[in-house]
């Protein structure tokens, strides 16, 4: 991308064609190549991974949606890249701590969520969060210690919470599980 979802150019000079090979071997390449052996080693221990891509958003209007209303986020590629707990999990943890959800709108799930998720035994799920539900948007520095940022910390903390219980509740049916 040269633009910002704003429309701002990000580059005074654009990189070139050599130069953002470069990067993509030393940066892109290795993320990848580890995220692909830390999902590996849970599916070799657990049979199963969970892949979460969490991100947080500035809720004003963008190139791409207008302003965001909701809090949340979630994005499984309209159902394809989870086998739909993960999904239904999040979304009802997310509402119980009295966030806003939407589902893969205006988000569906980028290149971590659609290229992982379509991979057996991963189950894959987007988390967008408006940057409002945890610091002052206009003044993002102070973000650390702004009064919303422990509350949310606490609240997304028990989502994973719930994630993580059902994860392990349905550990036991998933395919190629220990003792399954």
């Amino acid at each position: 991308a040269l633009k910002t979802f704003w429309g701002e150019e990000i580059y005074r000079t654009p990189p070139g064609q050599t130069e953002i090979e470069r990067r993509r071997q030393i940066v892109h390449a290795p993320y990848h190549a580890k995220l692909l052996e830390l999902l590996q080693a849970k599916i070799a221990r657990f049979g199963r991974a969970v892949l979460i891509d969490a991100h947080s958003v500035a809720s004003r209007a963008s190139l791409l949606h207008g302003a965001l209303t909701d809090d949340i986020f979630l994005g499984d590629r309209d159902g394809r890249s989870n086998s739909g707990w993960l999904t239904e999990v999040a979304d009802a943890a997310f509402r119980a701590q009295g966030f806003r959800v939407a589902r893969n709108r205006p988000y569906k799930g980028g290149y971590i969520t659609d290229h992982y998720g379509k991979r057996d035994m991963v189950e894959a799920l987007q988390i967008e969060m408006c940057e409002r539900v945890y610091m002052d948007e206009q003044d993002p520095v102070g973000a650390l210690q702004h009064p919303r940022f422990l509350p949310a910390k606490q609240q997304i903390r028990s989502v994973m919470l719930a994630v993580c219980e059902e994860a392990a509740r349905r550990r036991d049916g998933w395919p190629g599980a220990p003792g399954a």
